[in-house]
């Protein structure tokens, strides 16, 4: 997370169609903004997806980034 101006930064690790016992789950990771300083949180979108569809029995999607901060003020994965 990162606090800009009031503003608290964070990117999100989402998990869908998971069942766990059978080592499935399908990884994501979105973008959110919080103006309370993380009391509620508003998600503004995915920002790294998989391109496979997920399956049964297995870890698909991608997610769990290093985000940094570039000199060009843009985040970006690393």
């Amino acid at each position: 997370m990162e606090l800009q101006g009031n503003t608290l930064l964070g990117w999100v690790h989402n998990e869908t169609a998971c069942n766990y016992a059978k080592g499935q789950t399908h990884a994501s990771m979105t973008f959110a903004r919080s103006s309370d300083y993380g009391l509620t949180w508003k998600i503004e979108g995915p920002i790294i997806t998989g391109t496979d569809p997920p399956a049964a029995g297995k870890g698909t999607g991608d997610s769990c980034p290093t985000v940094i901060k570039g000199k060009d003020e843009f985040y970006n994965n690393v």
